[in-house]
């Protein structure tokens, strides 16, 4: 008996003792999973890496090394040396999409979409693959808004894509929709976002002044009221997180979160309130003045101080606290008078 013979009777009395130990790690099964809209895929081990295996039975019947229409689910494959079982192998055929997430913001200077795509398994694993790979210079990522179509992205790579859109207005709705051009067909589409617009929406409030020079004094945020006339104005109930920045430094008073807000124990001086609503929406602001810090003077012939403005918003409200009558006046840039006021 030659050595060689002897080699091969050992391997194969060896793999008869011990199902499966023999094969190599490359014989499978290669798994190919259905990319809609196909909805069967297939499969096959590699009869030169399955050790001394030389036949096989699919779950379905079939006896081939590559077995096709297999639909989604679980399936196995079971191994023979000369009619003598040897192993099992299972594994599972998944239902594939393409993965398209659609992020979308509320960012300065506005509305931000990123979107990101891929196919399961497509160039990122040995033992699985799509049933087919769409190529990236096929495929069309639309972005909607309202439902219409304003702008597009291509190439697309199946195996990850990652693109945005900034600088988009509030008071619309926005998706994205992927179409494959290609033989593949395949198709995706993200839910419609609805992004509200707030930046107009008024700060009902109460502001206390300090005295004696204390930090005594306090604003109340008691509601908040929408721009009825904006496009898809917010609607209620007007939850989410009220901020308080004391300016010119913006320095952080402190955060609360709810439908009414309250700061105590504050110096004379200006402040910006901000509210973030938990719906998706543009975050209105708006200044308001403790005290005297806003330059109110007497009728007294003293030069009068300017009202300082932060952060040169829209829409600003002004308040003052006194016995005595009390004017005002607004100037533009150049220190024309536009508004006079009295009380």
């Amino acid at each position: 008996m030659s050595t060689t013979s002897a080699l091969t009777r050992f391997v194969h009395v060896g793999a008869l003792l011990l199902p499966g130990v023999f094969a190599s790690a490359q014989c499978g099964p290669y798994k190919f999973h259905p990319l809609w809209p196909e909805t069967v895929g297939w499969a096959y081990l590699n009869e030169f890496e399955c050790g001394p295996a030389d036949n096989v039975i699919w779950d379905n019947g079939a006896t081939t090394w590559q077995v096709n229409g297999l639909a989604p689910g679980l399936h196995w494959v079971d191994q023979y040396l000369g009619g003598q079982y040897l192993s099992t192998d299972t594994f599972e055929i998944e239902q594939l999409y393409w993965d398209l997430q659609q992020i979308v913001l509320v960012a300065f200077p506005g509305v931000e979409v990123d979107v990101y795509a891929s196919v399961p398994y497509c160039g990122t694993s040995i033992f699985n693959y799509p049933t087919c790979s769409p190529p990236a210079d096929s495929v069309v990522i639309f972005l909607l808004q309202d439902g219409v179509l304003i702008d597009s992205i291509t190439p697309v790579d199946c195996t990850y894509t990652f693109d945005f859109w900034g600088g988009l207005p509030t008071g619309h709705t926005y998706q994205c929709v992927l179409e494959d051009r290609s033989n593949c067909a395949s198709s995706g589409e993200a839910p419609v976002t609805t992004v509200h617009t707030c930046d107009s929406m008024a700060f009902i409030t109460n502001v206390i002044a300090a005295s004696g020079g204390l930090s005594n004094g306090s604003i109340d945020v008691l509601g908040m009221l929408p721009d009825t006339l904006s496009d898809l104005p917010l609607p209620p109930p007007f939850t989410g997180t009220f901020t308080l920045l004391a300016l010119p430094n913006y320095d952080l008073i402190g955060t609360v979160t709810g439908s009414t807000a309250s700061w105590t124990g504050l110096p004379a001086g200006d402040y910006l309130i901000g509210f973030m609503p938990d719906s998706l929406c543009s975050a209105p602001s708006t200044v308001v003045t403790i005290g005297n810090s806003t330059g109110m003077v007497a009728l007294s012939g003293a030069d009068p101080l300017f009202v300082p403005l932060w952060p040169n918003p829209t829409v600003d409200q002004l308040h003052w606290n006194g016995t005595t009558s009390l004017s005002a006046r607004v100037l533009d840039v150049n220190g024309r008078e536009v508004l006079q006021a009295s009380g």
